[in-house]
């Protein structure tokens, strides 16, 4: 009964300190037209954004921005302006994967805006650190090959009530995008959410420790066919309808054995 009441008390502790992924599509699982839902593009001069299947962080789908052009900005606008508080901390974070194929160093970076609560632009308000404001002004582009990711501490300036949040692509280079995050900051900081990750399962239900909420939950059987998919929308992930027997779980580029 002690270690029943103990347990209790962590899952309600992990659940209470989780946050929340205010953006949709975050994975870019969802499009139309060529168009990502949820999301507003901009395209430049010789560039397309486009889903792609060949480089996925999780899921089945991720961002592609194909810059074949000379010069031109091109950038993915989330398009809704979110609710902020400024009294409270957020984080930004994304993975990108710079394909082999690109040139320039200086491909890519992140971007946003602070606004009145109603949504309107304020200029006055300090934009700074939605526009590489820790002092890199382009993310590294020239590490190919691998998946990396940026973590973003935002601090709203006081006055702002919402984000417009986006990401910017340049020319000559090939560039995926996937698990974007926004959200309050929890009481993990950004570098145990990327480090301290954990998960296991008990009673045919998932639970984990300093994963993102939006991150993609993947389950593989033991002959490696996926019998489950699905978003964690908390600390913990149903495995109700899995039979008993050995499986691997996936969350982003966490993998790990269990048994049911």
């Amino acid at each position: 009964m002690r270690k029943f009441t103990l347990l209790l008390a962590f899952l309600a502790g992990a659940l209470a300190g989780f946050a929340q992924n205010l953006l949709t599509n975050a994975g870019f699982e969802s499009w139309k037209d060529s168009v990502p839902d949820s999301w507003t593009p901009t395209r430049a001069t010789s560039q397309v954004f486009a889903p792609s299947t060949v480089k996925v962080k999780s899921g089945s789908t991720s961002l592609l921005s194909d810059h074949t052009g000379a010069s031109g900005t091109a950038k993915v606008v989330f398009s809704i302006k979110l609710p902020v508080d400024s009294t409270k901390d957020y984080v930004y974070s994304f993975w990108y994967y710079v394909d082999e194929s690109s040139t320039n160093t200086k491909a890519m970076r992140y971007w946003g805006y602070w606004n009145n609560p109603d949504g309107t632009t304020n200029n006055t308000l300090n934009s700074k650190d939605l526009q590489n404001g820790d002092a890199v002004s382009y993310l590294p582009t020239d590490t190919k090959g691998e998946w990396i990711q940026k973590v973003i501490d935002l601090n709203p300036p006081a006055g702002a009530g919402t984000v417009q949040l986006e990401l910017r692509f340049y020319s000559k280079a090939k560039i995926y995008v996937d698990d974007v995050y926004f959200g309050l900051k929890s009481t993990s900081s950004a570098s145990i959410l990327k480090h301290q990750q954990k998960l296991y399962a008990a009673n045919k239900t998932l639970y984990t420790e300093n994963f993102l909420a939006g991150s993609k939950v993947e389950v593989f059987n033991a002959v490696g066919k996926k019998v489950s998919q699905g978003t964690l929308n908390t600390s913990t992930y149903s495995l109700n309808g899995l039979t008993k027997g050995l499986y691997i779980v996936k969350i982003g580029n966490i993998s790990k054995k269990i048994m049911l």
